[in-house]
């Protein structure tokens, strides 16, 4: 009689890889912008529990960021690892004019003149929504809700100006509209303007104060 004696060896399998790749951003997020800017990508970097540090090269990052138009925009990173799982991330983009801060009702509004009466009124101020530190300011001066005069502000130096000889109503412009620096761009919101209007031979010295 024979036996046949055999050992049968069963080896360790390994655990499958469901672990998706982590995307983790650096800069911030949600990430601000000027309008008119380019989107610069603050970063980010990506590991995997199996594969280990993933460049960046590997990553598909798209977006529908338009830098000429005010808006939040959506950046969308995408990386798959050598197991074929998938991890994403997302950071938000939003797109401001810098002069948005502006916006808004200013029910607070004087303008005194060298000849012309003291008068108050209210006014309303928007920002563009495709050209940065563009902004409309609608019953400049008290002059009426028909009158909007476009000003632009600097950011780098806080300063307003506009283009003379915009209409304030019928025959009267905008002669000249001196630089002016907004003394308080938190809130309450408030900026004067130094301003000349002229009505044919007839004209004044004014002075604007817009606090909300």
């Amino acid at each position: 009689m024979i036996f046949i004696s055999g050992v049968i060896y069963t080896g360790c399998q390994s655990e499958e890889d469901i672990t998706p790749p982590i995307i983790t951003l650096t800069g911030d997020n949600p990430f601000y912008m000027d309008l008119n800017d380019s989107y610069a990508e603050p970063g980010f970097t990506v590991k995997d529990d199996e594969d280990g540090t993933i460049p960046n090269s590997k990553v598909t990052v798209t977006t529908n960021v338009d830098k000429d138009h005010t808006g939040t925009y959506t950046v969308t990173y995408k990386v798959t690892d050598n197991a074929g799982n998938t991890g994403m991330a997302e950071r938000s983009v939003a797109v401001r004019n810098s002069a948005d801060f502006l916006s808004g009702t200013y029910t607070n509004c004087s303008n005194s003149c060298q000849t012309t009466p003291v008068n108050t009124f209210n006014a309303e101020i928007h920002g563009s929504d495709t050209e940065n530190g563009k902004f409309f300011i609608t019953n400049f001066g008290g002059f009426g809700n028909t009158v909007t005069i476009e000003c632009s502000y600097n950011k780098n130096n806080n300063q307003i100006s506009a283009t003379t000889g915009q209409s304030l109503g019928g025959t009267v412009v905008l002669e000249s509209l001196n630089i002016a620096s907004v003394t308080n761009n938190a809130n309450p919101v408030e900026f004067f303007i130094n301003y000349n209007w002229r009505d044919g031979v007839v004209g004044d010295v004014c002075n604007a104060t817009y606090s909300k």
